[in-house]
């Protein structure tokens, strides 16, 4: 019993010791996308500056001006769209509904990194540590200092990519929400347009 328990043992170590470098591995990639992600986070920031507090019409009418270029991406591709679509409310509601996944669909990859990055990095912090503890009992310093390194270093990376993913996401879920209560407005205006009658 004892040897059969021995065996299994030897090849959960084995496994969990060929799971560090592909951890690593994926903790380093996750960080790149990360700083990628953080730079389009950035350049849509500075792009919603630009676009300014208010994008309604200057003359006091709440009515939205529909061919202003200055909007987000995400009303404005809506407004390409829905400027095909006179006279069809039904269409209008739809095409609302698809961009309101389309913006669910934008943060997913910053949600996901929110919970994967500190996964990864708890996986990179307990891993180590078993040999550690072996160099401490072998009274092996080197050994023990390297794989703490290890293990710290993988948790700083992992809860960096969790905090910028969280931020990215916190930020970019208010922008969205309003997007989406702008395209709401903007599906009432047109439809509104296309059922006033017109002048012969």
């Amino acid at each position: 019993m004892e040897s059969l328990l021995s065996s299994v043992t030897r090849i959960l170590f084995v496994v969990t010791d060929a799971l560090l470098i592909p951890d690593i591995m994926l903790l380093l990639a996750l960080l790149g996308w990360s700083a990628v992600v953080l730079g389009e986070f950035t350049a849509e920031a500075i792009s919603r500056a630009r676009c300014g507090p208010s994008r309604w019409s200057e003359t006091g009418n709440p009515r939205p001006e529909i061919g202003s270029a200055k909007r987000p991406r995400l009303v404005a591709t809506f407004l390409a769209e829905a400027t095909s679509l006179p006279g069809q409310p039904a269409a209008l509601e739809k095409l609302a509904s698809d961009y309101e996944l389309k913006a669910a669909k934008w943060l997913e990859g910053t949600q996901i990194g929110v919970r994967l990055g500190p996964i990864l990095g708890l996986v990179g912090t307990l891993i180590p540590m078993g040999p550690a503890l072996q160099g401490l009992a072998a009274g092996n310093v080197m050994q023990i200092a390297a794989n703490i390194r290890i293990a710290f270093a993988t948790t700083v990376v992992g809860l960096l990519i969790g905090g910028l993913c969280y931020t990215i996401t916190t930020v970019r879920r208010r922008w969205y929400a309003q997007d989406l209560k702008e395209i709401e407005f903007l599906c009432r205006e047109l439809g509104e347009d296309a059922n006033e009658p017109r002048d012969n």
